[in-house]
């Protein structure tokens, strides 16, 4: 129908998990000084023979499905010691200075279509069954219009799902859209020694220079100064990364949106052929999906195969077909316990504040509140912490529940507040200079609000 879904890629923010604004993405710009690397793509069929391609975000290159050149670009061969090396003619000055030997001479077009080896291996290992047979495509040179000369080496590495040239050349030429990268800016498990790991923290560009130099394919490495876009909120780099969008389809509509536009008594009235008819003429695919703390959800639902999708206009229509279990659910703090005495954070449930007991007051006050709580209770779900599972003892004796009911969750957990762990609640509190400061800020080893409201976590 009209209504459907795709990627996008968009300037996203992966501690705040939101895409930004045109004029968002204009307020967070910083000169920085990035380590960006050239890297040695080697032919298949040309063993010792290898592209050179340039870039300032090593992280992407786990990514690596393409290789583009511009088709109309004077390419050559270089060759030095027995190692060949293709990259355009007018780098090859700035990029290899006087060593190497002239070898060959072609155009971008004469390169389309070689076959390289993959620098990784992870995207076609944790490519999900829809892409892999796209894989026969990849690993190959593309053309691209986006291609120049003014830096680099005039071959330009491809990661389909981290930016939006990359984006359309791969949609163009059918390569495979795989993530290796979750909306919160790690890696995803399965990536060796970069699982986990924010992927624009320094020490992950150096651990990824070390693997290609161990491997023999690094051409070379150096910090490289330009601007770079910045979360306005947070402060922190963003990615540019492929998120799944709603869309409606405009071209289906435009022919009815310009014969309505027709009918109406614009004033002044060059607006309906002028700035408004020549906005409905070039209508574009309309993103309906907000990722923004202001966003409206979308009242559309999917079946997990994607087999069924209802699109709810009410919200009387909303709890007709709202599924009910018939439970009841109810929320219960621990009782008072010897470090909210000492006012003491203890929010880690593998470290040494762990430990906290429930004082003879809190158990009784627990006591007190299960005794409300009679003939209501069929389950309770508790944290690892000492004071909650002393807690929920007490009240599940009160209720006559046995242990087989009381279920102990690690999901269930305090606010982390990481290097605060420890010390005291005012200390803790004093980092943040205002209460909003806590959506957006916290402190080394822990979280803020929007982390533990982050479904990506």
């Amino acid at each position: 129908g009209r209504l459907y879904k795709d990627y996008k890629v968009l300037p996203w923010c992966a501690r705040c998990g939101t895409a930004l604004s045109s004029h968002e993405l204009a307020q967070g710009y910083a000169d920085v000084k990035d380590l960006s690397v050239t890297v040695q793509f080697e032919l298949v069929d040309e063993p010792g023979t290898y592209f050179l391609a340039w870039t300032t975000t090593p992280w992407t290159l786990p990514g690596n499905v393409g290789l583009a050149v511009g088709e109309k670009i004077a390419y050559g061969t270089y060759e030095k010691e027995g190692v060949r090396v293709i990259l355009a003619t007018a780098r090859a000055k700035t990029v290899l200075g006087d060593e190497w030997k002239p070898v060959e001479e072609y155009t971008g077009a004469d390169l389309v279509g070689k076959k390289y080896k993959p620098l990784y291996p992870y995207a076609q290992e944790l490519a999900p069954d829809s892409e892999k047979e796209k894989f026969d495509k990849a690993f190959q040179v593309y053309p691209a219009s986006f291609v120049t000369t003014e830096d680099g080496t005039g071959v330009v590495h491809t990661a389909v799902m981290y930016g939006q040239e990359d984006f359309e050349l791969g949609t163009s030429a059918g390569l495979p859209k795989v993530h290796l990268v979750l909306p919160t800016g790690l890696f995803i498990e399965g990536t060796d020694f970069l699982a986990g790991r924010f992927v624009k923290d320094e020490d992950v560009a150096i651990d990824i220079v070390k693997d290609l130099a161990g491997r023999g394919i690094l051409f070379a490495k150096e910090k490289y100064e330009h601007s770079y876009p910045f979360c306005w909120r947070c402060k922190t780099p963003l990615i540019y990364y492929a998120r799944d969008s709603w869309y409606i389809r405009m071209s289906d509509l435009r022919e009815t949106l310009l014969a309505e536009n027709a009918k109406v008594n614009w004033e002044p009235s060059h607006i309906r052929d002028g700035r408004m008819g020549e906005w409905l003429a070039n209508a574009k695919e309309w993103a309906i999906s907000r990722e923004r703390y202001w966003g409206t959800p979308l009242p559309v639902w999917e079946s997990p195969d994607g087999t069924e999708r209802v699109v709810l206009g009410s919200i009387a229509e909303l709890k007709e077909k709202t599924k009910k279990s018939g439970n009841s659910y109810m929320v219960m703090r621990h009782g008072g316990a010897d470090n909210n005495l000492s006012s003491t954070n203890s929010t880690d449930i593998n470290g040494a504040q762990k430990n906290h007991h429930v004082t003879e007051e809190g158990k009784a006050v627990a006591r007190a509140t299960a005794e409300t709580l009679k003939g209501n209770v069929d389950l309770i779900f508790v944290s690892p912490f000492t004071r909650t599972q002393e807690t929920a003892a007490e009240v599940a004796d009160v209720l006559g529940l046995s242990k087989e009911q009381v279920i102990v969750d690690d999901r269930l957990r305090e606010i982390a507040v990481g290097v605060y762990e420890g010390t005291t609640y005012d200390e803790y509190h004093q980092f943040f200079a205002t209460r909003a400061e806590r959506f957006t800020k916290a402190p080394e080893g822990g979280e803020n609000f929007n982390d533990v409201t982050n479904p990506y976590r």
